[in-house]
């Protein structure tokens, strides 16, 4: 009996025009068990990370500008809320109390008076460098937990702060709101004592009766708007929701973190599996084609 010629390899792998689903189907299957391990061990790693990984807690709180309040409106008879004019103004209230919620002044502010700076539970624990850079840490661990969004469907201020402690979340929130409070009621008061000086070194320097009694009767109003200013802040907003941190944490559960950890890992296995199947194939083709020429 005459032996059959063994077939050339690259008869048995198809052209590279020629590839199907099939041939990549085939591929995976063959490293079947390779694909198996690679799966259970993306299963391991995303439910060891979750579960090794602190629960982080989102406080949050709803604030609503009010520009035009009935209880203040009696003694606003020139100027709206905080100086500002009465009607329509809850928008561009609302942008100057996120305006002032982001600055570095009120954050560093806030942050010195709860003496905040440098605190493990803001800057996750790690090493911190002494002086301002201590400050400077805590300063931008604040800004990526903390949130400030205007809904222009609802007129609302939507304030989030995202946290490993969920009590210091809800004390973080209560206490921007109250140094808000505070700010917006100091912001009136020097105002008013810088419109006062001037007025006072205007009547020093004005000769006539006339003129002077009406500068004095501004400074009148001025020092009634400076008596009403804590009453305004109090007024200048109100609190729709107040700061509460949900008993859940935001980090996904450790299933689902499982179950993406594996499916990321089994995409990249069959990737890298088809990558060099593919790659194999080139060269077979290579070595048929020098092979036919010789």
């Amino acid at each position: 009996m005459v032996a059959q010629p063994a077939r050339p390899l690259y008869r048995s792998l198809p052209a590279r025009d020629e590839l199907t689903s099939l041939f990549y189907w085939r591929s995976l299957w063959r490293r079947k068990r390779w694909l198996v391990g690679l799966t259970l061990l993306g299963t391991a790693l995303g439910l060891g990370g979750a579960t090794l990984r602190a629960p982080n807690y989102c406080a949050r709180t709803v604030l609503r500008p009010v520009s035009t309040p009935d209880v203040m409106s009696q003694f606003a008879s020139a100027g709206g809320l905080l100086g500002i004019p009465l009607g329509g103004r809850n928008e561009t209230d609302a942008y100057h109390y996120i305006s002032i919620i982001k600055s570095r002044e009120f954050l560093f502010r806030l942050l010195d008076e709860h003496r905040l700076s440098g605190s493990t539970e803001l800057t996750g624990g790690r090493w911190l460098g002494p002086g301002q850079d201590r400050r400077w840490d805590t300063y931008r661990a604040v800004t990526r937990a903390m949130e400030v969004e205007f809904d222009r469907r609802q007129g609302n201020i939507v304030v989030e702060v995202t946290l490993k402690d969920r009590r210091l979340a809800q004390d973080l929130l209560a206490w921007t709101i109250d140094d808000l409070r505070q700010q917006l009621r100091k912001s009136v008061l020097d105002e008013c004592e810088a419109s006062n000086r001037s007025l006072e070194e205007q009547i020093k320097r004005t000769p006539d009766d006339i003129v002077r009694g009406q500068l004095y009767q501004q400074i009148g109003r001025g020092l009634q708007r400076a008596a009403l200013a804590k009453v305004q802040a109090d007024f200048a907003f109100s609190v729709i929701d107040p700061p509460l941190a949900d008993d859940r944490p935001t980090n996904l559960p450790p299933l689902e973190v499982g179950a993406l950890s594996a499916l990321a890992i089994l995409l990249l296995g069959a990737l890298g599996i088809w990558s060099y199947d593919y790659l194999d194939l080139l060269r077979v083709e290579e070595r048929s084609n020098t092979a036919r020429r010789g």
